[in-house]
């Protein structure tokens, strides 16, 4: 009795743990980053999205394969592993990138999970690449990237594993992770090699083992973040694939086991050679087939499998960007698919953007030079105007003042007076009286030439807060 309750509190323990981690890494996913990152080899993590549900389990044992030289072991192991950079979009039209990390196990077949592609729900894959060879950001000329179509060849949300078809025949460059049958064993040390948060290549060596052995999946103590998933786990005594990481948390990170993903792949069932599967499997294998994965060709037919379908991951891509207005985005598309039959519609489209482009930007120049051609004619009659004032105002002996306000009270003069003179103006009281003996106080500025008295005038109207002023003559 004590040992079956020990067993399914840790059970519940166990399932706990790995809904909290699932649940992270699914939120991870929602953290896309800005969808300018989709095309940078090295990639840019912002402050907000840097937070990782993937917890480190020590410190920071994170090793950059850069430093080891080309001839190590771990250096060689690591080459068929890349970055999966995938360009997504929400039910809303919002775009941004996703990063996972992926292994080559054939000439054109990579492997990553489940929750990488097809990703979470609500999220279209746009676009797919894989960049291999990335070891340091500050020198990326040895990277090549490869377009990879994010249909499946096959999948499995259970053991969240996918098979996708990648072109460009990465395999004959940096040859094929090797695999093993074997089951893990607990407390076997293993090591990993993945992109996390998009960094260079990382080696995971430092206290890495296999802590519980959970059906077909395992429980392990090597540092990731987000970014790791998909990444190959290997054995570090056989240097073979025994485990694909899919999710981590505060409890540990958690692998699939490879062997298991082998009895259910029919990928990895079918006939080697034809498909161009890595033939270095070790330890024996069975397969057990996919009800999913197999049609019938007639009544108690034997099942067969499912070809994987052609790819027409350009038809979908060209259906999304033949109408778009951004050139860059049209330019990738080349990039991504050089063959496709699309590519000529894609470069017409370029040419007819950057003419209209060109034209516009032609007509905005076009008006610009009009508002100034017309700025630069009307200072220039306002100077005119000036002069030919100036010319007209020769001093004729006569003086002229700036009239700006009349009243019948004189403490109401006064008191104008008196704010115009705190402002610098030469302000005065004049009092009048009209052939109808009314008596009027006028408030005054000034004794000058008609010239300066102009002057005054305009000085009164930007600075005095004087609406209307009038030039008299004394």
């Amino acid at each position: 009795m004590g040992v079956g309750m020990k067993r399914l509190t840790s059970m519940l323990a166990l399932i706990l743990a790995l809904l909290t981690a699932l649940a992270g890494e699914g939120l991870a996913q929602l953290r896309l980053l800005p969808a300018s990152e989709y095309d940078r080899i090295a990639v840019r993590i912002p402050q907000a999205v840097s937070r990782n549900l993937e917890a480190m389990q020590r410190s920071n044992d994170f090793e950059r394969l850069a430093k080891f030289r080309a001839k190590n072991r771990y250096r060689k192991i690591a080459r068929p592993v890349g970055m999966l950079k995938l360009l997504l979009q929400d039910q809303t039209g919002k775009t941004g990138t996703s990063l996972c990390t992926a292994s080559i196990v054939s000439r054109d077949f990579i492997l990553t999970n489940n929750h990488c592609v097809p990703g979470p729900v609500g999220y279209r894959i746009l676009l797919a690449k894989i960049q291999m060879e990335y070891l340091d950001s500050k020198n990326t000329r040895s990277v090549r990237v490869y377009a990879v179509d994010p249909k499946p060849v096959e999948t499995d949300e259970f053991l969240d594993y996918t098979i996708l078809r990648v072109s460009g025949n990465p395999g004959a460059v940096y040859g094929t992770v090797k695999i093993s049958a074997q089951a893990p064993e607990k407390r076997e040390a293993i090591f990993i090699v993945h992109h996390p948060e998009g960094l260079p290549q990382i080696l995971s060596r430092k206290d890495c083992f296999i802590d519980r052995l959970e059906g077909r999946e395992f429980v392990h103590s090597c540092d990731t973040l987000g970014g790791s998933s998909g990444s190959p786990i290997f054995s570090d005594n056989t240097s073979e694939m025994i485990g694909l990481h899919y999710a981590g948390g505060r409890d540990g990170n958690f692998g699939k086991s490879i062997a298991a993903i082998l009895e259910r792949s029919q990928v990895f069932c079918r006939d080697e050679e034809a498909i161009g599967v890595v033939a270095s499997l070790s330890g024996p294998r069975r397969c057990v087939p996919v009800r999913a994965a197999t049609t019938k060709t007639a009544t108690g037919a034997k099942p067969r499998p499912v070809p994987p379908p052609p790819a027409r991951q350009d038809a979908e891509a060209w259906k999304m960007v033949k109408t778009s207005e951004d050139i860059d985005l049209l330019r990738e598309f080349m990039r991504e698919f050089p063959d496709s039959r699309y590519v000529r519609l894609a470069r017409f489209r370029i040419k007819v953007l950057q003419k209209g482009k060109a034209n516009k930007l032609a007509a905005q120049d076009q008006e610009r030079r009009r508002r100034e051609a017309r700025e630069r004619q009307r200072l220039a009659d306002e100077r005119r105007r000036r002069i030919e004032e100036e010319r007209g105002l020769a001093d004729d002996g006569s003086l002229y003042t700036v009239q700006v306000f009349s009243t019948r009270t004189q403490k109401t003069a006064k008191d104008l007076a008196i704010r115009l003179k705190n402002k610098g103006f030469p302000a005065y009281v004049s009092r009048f009286q009209s052939s109808r003996n009314e008596v009027r106080y006028r408030v005054r500025v000034g004794k000058t030439t008609k010239a300066r008295a102009l002057e005054l005038s305009d000085r009164l109207k930007r600075e005095g807060g004087i609406r209307k002023a009038q030039l008299t003559k004394l």
